[in-house]
């Protein structure tokens, strides 16, 4: 588990080395590194911090770190970064996100986000019941090929040449099922 003097440890030096807004990239105990609300009180009151990307995995952690945020009245932003419940933070109250899904379904998202903050929660809904499989896809085992995973939705809709991923990221070994559940998804909706 992370020590929370050793997050604000590190992240004043790059404050003070650099005269640009910082985002925290918040991860929880899946990622082998747990930020937990004690680390996140550590780094939010450091000037440069104005946001951070809360990749949790669970809609509890996110609330917690949400409300903790809100309550320093610092107006330090949260943004999603779990791509598995990203529509669930926007009705928690999310101030936007940074996902990997961005890359596939960026205008879709920001259309979730605009219709949940005009309260239009239903209409959200249906864009995220639509891009559920696209989501399931992203995430389908082993999870060590997400980001290839990503790259061979994104040269099936045609915007990369090939899927072929650099040296130490998976090959695809899945590509027939993958092209098969892509193949339920419009691919071609704009991005």
């Amino acid at each position: 588990e992370l020590v929370p003097e050793g997050a604000e440890q590190y992240t004043r030096p790059v404050a003070d080395a650099v005269d640009r807004p910082i985002i925290y990239f918040v991860a929880s105990a899946l990622s082998g590194i747990n930020y937990t609300p004690d680390v996140v009180k550590r780094i939010c009151p450091i000037d440069q911090v104005v946001a951070i990307k809360g990749t949790m995995w669970s809609l509890q952690a996110f609330d917690v770190n949400l409300k903790l945020l809100r309550s320093t009245n610092r107006g330090t932003k949260h943004h999603s970064g779990n791509d598995n419940c990203f529509f669930y933070n926007f009705v928690a109250g999310a101030d936007g996100t940074l996902l990997m899904l961005h890359c596939v379904m960026g205008k879709h998202i920001v259309k979730m986000h605009d219709l949940v903050s005009k309260n239009d929660v239903a209409e959200a809904r249906l864009i995220n019941e639509l891009y559920k499989p696209l989501v399931a896809l992203r995430f389908a085992r082993p999870m060590l090929e997400m980001p290839t995973h990503i790259k061979h939705v994104m040269h099936l809709r045609g915007q990369l040449e090939n899927a072929i991923t650099r040296p130490s990221v998976p090959l695809l070994l899945a590509a027939n099922a993958i092209a098969k559940e892509a193949g339920k998804i419009n691919l071609h909706n704009d991005i």
